[in-house]
């Protein structure tokens, strides 16, 4: 995966979050259902990337405003955290 600037977005990950997202909505998932699809997409294996797909996903829900509690709650917890600054 690649990374190319500083912004949430920027990265090749979070791309593939939000379009994959989004494509379940207009597929015509819900908020809860699309969520739930993508979070067990992630699964093990992928922990260094953890926070990349939360404030993604976090990201790309705020925007279409359909941001879900247990989103919201993760990626604020890697904000507080300072977990992968360095990224």
């Amino acid at each position: 995966m690649g990374t190319w600037g500083h912004k949430i977005m920027e990265d090749d990950l979070a791309a593939e979050v939000r379009d994959e997202y989004l494509e379940l909505l207009y597929g015509g998932l819900s908020t809860d259902e699309a969520t739930a699809k993508l979070c067990a997409g992630f699964g093990p294996g992928h922990e260094d990337e953890r926070p990349v797909f939360w404030l993604a996903l976090a990201h790309t829900q705020l925007e279409v405003g359909r941001l879900t509690g247990q989103v919201k709650e993760r990626a604020l917890a890697i904000i507080r955290s300072g977990e992968d600054l360095q990224r």
